[in-house]
């Protein structure tokens, strides 16, 4: 099975499988999800396929539908923070630097990119979503029952991974998410 190992300067090979990705993904400890192709649509009901969840579901699911794209539930461990806009990057990359948070998975997007991280213990996050247009700026939070595509799907690739497992994504404390809220115009979960 071709894993996940892949440094900056490479991509995914056009025979590293949808169904491949779906098995190295889970085995990160990501809850995978099938998409529709060039949609953000899942392709079944996410608590169900969630429940029986495994390598044998996985397999079997893209060995009917090896079409289907990729994504994963969020959950509340993860956080995913979404760039959409050159400026939106640059405030993320600022704030990361400015909190110590280097993201260690980073996914480039159509559009920007997607930093993954995990959060400390006792950290309140909530997803938080913004229009591009009228706020370029803003960062996109995305964690809980959000869903995030996956590479190798379509216009997804990873720009830096340096993680074996979910567990070895970068940490950020409440501080870290109260700045990119306060960023975003929102109130600190903590002052709710």
């Amino acid at each position: 099975m071709i894993k996940l190992s892949i440094t900056p300067s490479e991509s995914f090979v056009p025979s590293y499988s949808l169904r491949q990705a779906a098995l190295d993904w889970f085995e990160r400890n990501y809850d995978v999800i099938p998409i529709i192709p060039d949609t953000k649509q899942t392709a079944v009901k996410w608590d169900g396929w969630l429940a029986g969840l495994s390598l044998p579901t996985i397999t079997a699911y893209w060995l009917l539908h090896p079409k289907n794209e990729l994504g994963f539930i969020v959950g509340d461990n993860i956080v995913v923070l979404d760039a959409d806009s050159p400026e939106s990057v640059a405030e993320l990359i600022a704030l990361e630097v400015e909190h110590g948070a280097k993201p260690n998975l980073v996914i480039n997007t159509k559009k920007g990119v997607h930093h993954h991280l995990k959060h400390a213990a006792g950290t309140l996050a909530k997803s938080d979503s913004h229009c591009t247009k009228k706020h370029p700026e803003r960062i996109d939070i995305k964690t809980g029952r959000a869903m995030v595509i996956l590479p190798p799907s379509s216009g997804k690739s990873i720009a830096l991974n340096e993680i074996k497992n979910a567990d070895d994504l970068t940490e950020i404390g409440q501080d870290f998410i109260d700045a990119i809220n306060s960023h975003n115009g929102r109130k600190t979960l903590l002052s709710i």
